[in-house]
């Protein structure tokens, strides 16, 4: 389980912008009003919704990265919050575990 006053110190990644990744960027912000952290999507930022995309441009802490190459700096991050249609499998989901990144879920940090 991940608890959430572990997250304060920690270089997250919120992999995937769907319902649930905005969840979990909201939450992040909710509780860390002023902390960088990062975001990830496959698609590009033009397909995301105006919504979507005036929020994030309107906070200058979240770094973020899309397109095809979406999961390739994964490694440098100490958590990465994955959404459940990102893939496990993914070799930069692979490489950043074995570099001793940690995998959580919005539900484990919900739980914890």
């Amino acid at each position: 389980m991940m608890e959430v006053a572990r997250l304060e110190s920690a270089r997250i990644l919120v992999a995937g912008l769907g319902r649930e990744g905005l969840s979990t960027c909201r939450f992040i912000r909710r509780h860390f009003p002023s902390k960088r952290f990062a975001i990830c999507d496959r698609s590009d930022f033009d397909a995301l919704s105006l919504d979507v995309k005036q929020w994030l441009s309107g906070d200058s802490n979240i770094d973020s990265f899309f397109g095809d190459s979406y999961l390739a700096h994964a490694a440098s991050f100490d958590v990465i919050v994955r959404s459940p249609g990102i893939s496990l499998f993914s070799q930069e989901l692979q490489q950043a575990v074995k570099r001793g990144v940690r995998l959580t879920s919005q539900t484990d940090i919900f739980f914890a």
